[in-house]
């Protein structure tokens, strides 16, 4: 009877173990499989199959640099496959490269990335050491201006020479902040942008006469906003024209100064037409 009972048992445990042994084969092999289709799916996703194949690439008609920026996307666009655009390549890419502003890339189905180029603006001529430089927008020197574009602000950089990439700092910023307020055809009438030795940024019109005073180098985008509000009136537009200068430190009353006798008469603030000069006048 004492057999009996222990021969039961050692089988029951016989056939525990075996299916726990089992169980374990069962979920081992289960894991090896969930893995080695893991490991297909990443593989076809970011192997040779889903690898970027082609570039399209709009937005960019700077011809001087045009076949560079093309090749540095295309470097950078080879890191890419189909579950991870290469956004922070391209933009590595091409980040020597001054007149890309940006990029905005895309997929291009099946194998492919559409990349769209913002292409930098030109926005003032720096003027210094006897060179001229076409900075952009945001600050950011472009080229030498060898052609001397016209319809620009001109901008003193004082001493010394600008690197072509480089980025506008402090003074040498202002007059950028300045013209990017103001429309093109005003942006085209300022001339000689520059911090005076009172840390004052000054100018003049293309007229060669009217000095603009725009005071302390802050609040520049309503400073500019102004400018482009005198000129915009055929009022204030003449009296700019006849004026001394136009001070637009405070960019809600810009101050007409050293007006002509003939527009002083015109204009509703009145002058003093006996002695031919006129007391500055505030549009407010």
């Amino acid at each position: 009877m004492t057999t009996n009972v222990s021969t039961r048992f050692l089988d029951h445990r016989r056939r525990s173990l075996a299916a726990r042994q089992q169980r374990r084969r069962t979920v081992v092999l289960g894991g090896v499989a969930t893995c080695a289709v893991l490991a297909g799916a990443w593989w076809v996703a970011t192997g040779p199959p889903l690898r970027v194949h082609n570039v399209s690439i709009v937005g960019y008609e700077h011809a001087a640099d045009q076949g560079d920026v093309v090749r540095a996307i295309q470097v950078g666009a080879a890191t890419g496959d189909a579950l991870h655009l290469p956004v922070q390549s391209i933009r590595a890419a091409v980040a020597p490269l001054p007149w890309v502003e940006n990029v905005a890339v895309s997929h291009d189905w099946p194998r492919g990335v559409h990349v769209k180029v913002t292409q930098a603006t030109a926005a003032v001529v720096a003027v210094g050491a006897g060179k001229r430089w076409l900075v952009s927008s945001r600050g950011r020197v472009l080229e030498l201006d060898t052609a001397n574009v016209a319809g620009l602000p001109e901008m003193s950089i004082g001493v010394g020479e600008l690197t072509v990439g480089e980025w506008l700092t402090g003074d040498r910023a202002h007059g950028v902040r300045l013209a990017v307020a103001l429309s093109p055809d005003v942006r085209a009438a300022v001339r000689a942008l520059r911090i005076d030795s009172a840390g004052r940024l000054v100018g003049r019109m293309a007229n060669g006469r009217t000095i603009l005073r725009f005071g302390p180098p802050v609040d520049l985008w309503r400073k500019g906003r102004a400018l482009d509000a005198v000129l915009a009136n055929a009022e204030t537009r003449a009296l700019a024209a006849s004026a001394a200068y136009v001070d637009l430190s405070t960019a809600d009353a810009p101050v007409f100064g050293g007006l002509q006798s003939d527009s002083a008469k015109a204009s509703t603030t009145g002058g003093d037409s006996a002695s031919g000069s006129a007391e500055p006048s505030t549009i407010g």
